[in-house]
């Protein structure tokens, strides 16, 4: 019997309760053929730091399915993208509850992300979200946008961030806020999630590096949270874009 752990992610609380309850049939474990799977709900985290804790806590066999709305589908695809980038273990459950979905939309959003997508409209059955999950979680499929990020969203703090990815892929998306934060926030950050980050020799050579090309360059230093920030909207736009029904 194979044990996973799935953390249902979201930006709004009671909606990411529920989708907690169809999947686990409000039970502490659910069991399909030869996977027992146990199931938790969390709001989704208010900071870069929060959400390294999180997933650096987690186990080999944990998960996590960021559910999205289209009611409100800029808001909450942001979300995923903004946390996509901390674990790849992952994949997005999409509910059309404004019935705006066009028919390519799941497809869309899926090559777009690099992630596996299920999409549900009002009418689907409970039993087909959780046959879904265990579809996923059966095929052993991994969300792949974290390659994304380092060619597309990373910008400045890209070697950086492929150094921390080296050191465990959860820290990533780190590195945008090491190269904005003085000593005293670094030795914060390192604190809250429990690893001193500068330990390692590539890690602490590629935040020299940026900081010196940063001052080269009479550029703020903060603008490596902000690239960041400006880029991953651009993509929520976009995405919003592609989902409408024509």
């Amino acid at each position: 019997m194979q044990k996973y752990n799935l953390s249902i992610i979201s930006n709004e609380a009671l909606f990411c309760e529920n989708i907690k309850k169809i999947i686990s049939k409000g039970k502490d474990e659910v069991k399909r053929k030869d996977i027992l799977l146990s199931v938790s709900a969390n709001k989704i985290f208010s900071s870069a730091p929060n959400a390294a804790r999180f997933f650096l806590e987690s186990n080999t066999d944990f998960y996590t399915a960021y559910a999205v709305r289209t009611s409100c589908f800029y808001e909450d695809i942001l979300g995923c993208i903004t946390f996509l980038a901390f674990y790849k273990k992952s994949f997005i459950i999409l509910f059309d509850d404004a019935k705006i979905l066009n028919k390519g939309a799941r497809d869309e959003i899926s090559k777009t992300l690099k992630t596996p997508v299920i999409a549900l409209d009002s009418t689907a059955r409970k039993r087909f979200l959780r046959k879904s999950v265990f579809s996923v979680l059966e095929s052993g499929l991994l969300s792949e946008y974290q390659n994304f990020y380092l060619e597309h969203i990373s910008g400045f703090s890209k070697n950086l961030a492929e150094a921390l990815k080296e050191k465990n892929e959860c820290l990533m998306p780190l590195a945008p806020h090491l190269i904005s934060s003085d000593k005293a926030n670094i030795e914060r950050l390192c604190a809250l999630i429990g690893i001193d980050i500068l330990d390692n020799i590539k890690i602490l050579k590629e935040l020299c590096i940026a900081l010196e090309l940063l001052k080269a360059s009479s550029t703020d230093k903060k603008c490596a949270v902000s690239d960041v920030k400006e880029s991953e909207e651009s993509l929520a736009r976009r995405i919003s874009e592609q989902i409408y029904t024509y």
